[in-house]
């Protein structure tokens, strides 16, 4: 496996692009985005760095093989042909995911349990297995009668951070709070300003982001056992994100008109270990004034069920605060629909729709009060 191994991040759809940005930028090579994701190669050593420090992908499989198969007689001979006892123990569990399209083996139940069982008839006949995990995730997916089975790398999905012991009500994914700081391209050394908070995530994730802390430090992943990623290798991957951590003397502020909110984004930042990084009070949104001075706003409004009433109504006004008080400063607006977008009256420089929660978000970046012809180059 030092050669490199095939791996598919699978993102909210519409992070593609800041994904693989991202990817590249920790070692990933021959990149190819496609929906939902990002193929790339990448080392063993690369994908341990990879697992510790990205922060957009949701989940990393390792593409492990890709046959045709017609039959459930096919599908275990080829399924039981394959190496398995390089990746599980021989009285290891192993549990199955399987999706079918456009293909004679439709049954997910069936697939499952004849990979399964090609699976365990291998690991039978196989040779000490020491050493291997005890456990193993596979992915199989057929389309067009071909089969693709893709080892978990990650375990618990990687939005799961750990720090957010209360989530509030419709919480942003932690992956998509980091996309979408990434996206604005946000600085440490720029002041970042997050009213209406909820849980936090947007500032916490800011946090990490300039503490440049490994959002994988405290994940468990599964991989360590197999060929290539040795325990001693993990170890010092672990050891490097660790030296990597800072103490910056950013600030960044979130504010809420709930104090519930408020309870929980400094809950959950002491949890991330970053409650020094953030100055956190009730507030008003629609009486703060920073006219004259210059920074990044983030703005998820509670629109829909969290608010109720008129969404419209609700983004007209948050246009009308922003053009003066917010004036000159980069603004990035989160939107349930293209009308509230367009209530907010004002040209966007750069515009984003992520699929999240069963729903479309429309992410919108603003310069309050900048020229039409400058808030549209």
């Amino acid at each position: 496996m030092d050669d490199g191994v095939h791996v598919f991040a699978v993102v909210l759809p519409g992070l593609e692009t800041i994904a693989a940005r991202e990817l590249a930028a920790l070692g990933a090579r021959t990149l190819r985005p496609a929906h939902g994701g990002v193929a790339f190669r990448v080392s063993p050593t690369g994908l341990m760095r990879i697992s510790l420090r990205a922060r957009v992908p949701t989940r990393l499989l390792v593409r492990l093989a890709e046959f045709r198969a017609c039959s459930f007689p096919e599908l275990f001979n080829k399924a039981r042909r394959l190496r398995w006892e390089h990746y599980v123990r021989r009285d290891g569990e192993v549990h199955v995911r399987a999706e079918s399209h456009r293909s004679r083996l439709l049954h997910s139940g069936r697939l499952q349990a004849v990979l399964r069982d090609a699976v365990h008839a291998r690991l039978r006949r196989a040779d000490a297995t020491d050493g291997r995990p005890r456990e193993l995730t596979v992915y199989l997916r057929m389309y067009d009668d071909r089969c693709q089975l893709s080892l978990d790398a990650s375990g618990e999905r990687l939005d799961r951070r750990g720090y957010r012991r209360y989530p509030g009500r419709a919480p942003l994914r932690e992956t998509l709070a980091a996309a979408l700081l990434q996206w604005l391209d946000w600085r440490a050394e720029q002041r970042l300003w997050v009213p209406m908070c909820g849980s936090g995530t947007l500032a916490i994730e800011g946090a990490l982001m300039a503490a440049q802390c490994a959002p994988g430090v405290n994940h468990r992943f599964p991989f360590v056992g197999w060929p290539g990623f040795t325990l001693r290798r993990w170890r010092q991957a672990m050891a490097r994100a660790e030296r990597m951590r800072r103490k910056p003397s950013v600030r960044i502020h979130a504010s809420d008109l709930d104090p519930r909110a408020v309870a929980w984004t400094r809950a959950n930042a002491a949890c991330a270990g970053v409650e020094e990084m953030l100055s956190i009070e009730k507030r008003d949104f629609f009486a703060l004034d920073r006219e004259g001075e210059q920074g990044v706003l983030l703005l998820n409004p509670p629109y829909g069920r969290r608010i109720g009433g008129d969404a419209r109504a609700l983004y007209a006004r948050i246009g009308r605060h922003l053009a003066h008080a917010f004036a000159g400063w980069r603004c990035l607006v989160l939107a349930p629909d293209q009308a509230c977008v367009q209530a907010l009256g004002m040209p966007a420089l750069d515009a984003l729709d992520v699929r999240h929660g069963g729903r479309t978000i429309h992410a919108v970046q603003l310069i309050p009060g900048a020229p039409v012809a400058a808030a549209g180059a």
